[in-house]
């Protein structure tokens, strides 16, 4: 439990440190906080696109392939912004990769979480992983710009890269993380069933077809009886029988005579 909340933690600290290192490094080499903020805007384009489609790799082939992945490649376009002499569209367009390529460890951490626990702790841990995530949001912007002003906006970059590369190294080797991967694969694999009338293939309308499970109402029942009998008087030309009423009762009483007379 506890490897899997510090290894996260460490995977996720470059999304406080990337920003502000890519703004204060394009804007030295250009000279123009507006030029940093378009390489800013394409990152913030990548990631949001990513999201969902990260997701829906990650179950569909699994935890594991996805983080690797998108790790090197993340690590790969960050390194080219840090180190490569570019024009402004060129930057934009790896930013766009970087946000593209940002390896989604929050949403497989809140995967394996349910899985790790039961349902009594799943809400104290939830809160407890929010709690713990300040630290990024925190501690994260204060080094890399004190790294970034101080020292070389160079290495304010490769600092994002090697908590990215590490700590996402940390997760992906950890047990609950290649445990998780291995089910989401087999459960991808498997075929339909009809105790599975949808499932996630691309054929799933295929297994649609299970027969609906019968009604187990008494009404219900009472009223399956009475059908065929009564849509078989109504096929012989016969009105249902109805029942009989006794005469007294529909009789009007005799003046002058009570009832119980």
């Amino acid at each position: 439990m506890a490897r899997i909340i510090a290894a996260q933690l460490v995977a996720r600290f470059p999304g406080g440190m990337i920003s502000l290192g890519f703004l204060i490094h394009i804007e030295k080499i250009f000279d123009s906080y507006g030029a940093a903020g378009l390489v800013l805007a394409a990152t913030s384009v990548g990631q949001a696109i990513s999201g969902p489609v990260t997701s829906r790799w990650m179950g569909r082939w699994g935890m594991r392939p996805v983080l690797v992945l998108t790790t090197v490649v993340c690590a790969a376009a960050l390194s080219v912004i840090a180190l490569a002499q570019l024009e402004l569209w060129a930057f934009m367009l790896v930013g766009l990769i970087a946000g593209l390529s940002y390896p989604p460890v929050q949403p497989a951490v809140r995967t394996i979480y349910p899985k790790m626990v039961n349902s009594r702790q799943l809400t104290p841990l939830f809160s407890l992983d929010a709690s713990a995530q300040e630290i990024i949001w925190i501690a994260g912007p204060v080094a890399v710009t004190f790294v970034a002003t101080q020292v070389s906006s160079v290495i304010g970059i490769f600092m994002s890269v090697l908590f990215l590369v590490v700590g996402g190294a940390w997760f992906i080797s950890s047990p609950s993380s290649a445990g998780c991967a291995s089910r989401a694969a087999s459960a991808a694999s498997a075929s339909c069933s009809p105790a599975r009338p949808y499932c996630s293939r691309p054929s799933w309308a295929s297994c649609s077809s299970a027969r609906a499970p019968r009604s187990r109402h008494p009404s219900s029942r009472r009223s399956a009886k009475r059908g065929p009998s009564r849509a078989s008087s109504s096929r012989s030309g016969q009105s249902p029988r109805l029942p009989a009423v006794s005469a007294s009762a529909t009789s009007p009483s005799a003046p002058g005579r009570s009832p119980g007379a």
